[in-house]
């Protein structure tokens, strides 16, 4: 699995396994089909990728907080350093094994219709650093789920 298309998968199901916190904001999103363009660069190069997926009604309303738990959690790492603002979530990534080595995500819910993440990760993919990799997140509601 790539990157990009991890990332995706997390963005748009990372709701499924989260309670929403009663003291928390919640994302409150529209639910219906959502499609994800996200870019990643690393080493000089920008990969693109386009992922759509349902976001039902309990994953439109999750908190921000479990939102970047679970986000970090799906690519084996932990939130830390989680922060609301007005508009979303500001979280860094811990993480030890696996793909990433760490990094810094945002979230910003811009309107019920879509929201933006951008990003920084460090993969780790077995050589002597870990690569630093930027990545953006466009996310918009396009239509109802069949």
């Amino acid at each position: 699995m790539s990157v990009s298309r991890l990332i995706a998968s997390c963005i748009l199901t990372s709701g499924a396994w989260c309670a929403p916190s009663a003291l928390a904001g919640t994302i409150q999103l529209d639910e219906g089909k959502w499609r994800a363009e996200i870019q990643a660069t690393t080493l000089g190069e920008t990969f693109t990728e386009i992922s759509e997926d349902c976001l039902s009604a309990n994953m439109a309303n999750i908190s921000y907080v479990d939102f970047a738990n679970s986000m970090a959690s799906d690519i084996g790492c932990s939130a830390t350093n989680v922060i609301e603002t007005t508009d979303g979530v500001r979280f860094d990534l811990t993480c030890s094994g696996g793909q990433f080595a760490g990094g810094q995500f945002s979230l910003k819910r811009e309107s019920p219709t879509a929201f933006a993440m951008i990003g920084e990760v460090d993969l780790d993919i077995g050589l002597d650093a870990p690569i630093p990799t930027s990545m953006t997140i466009a996310s918009k509601r396009v239509g109802s789920c069949s």
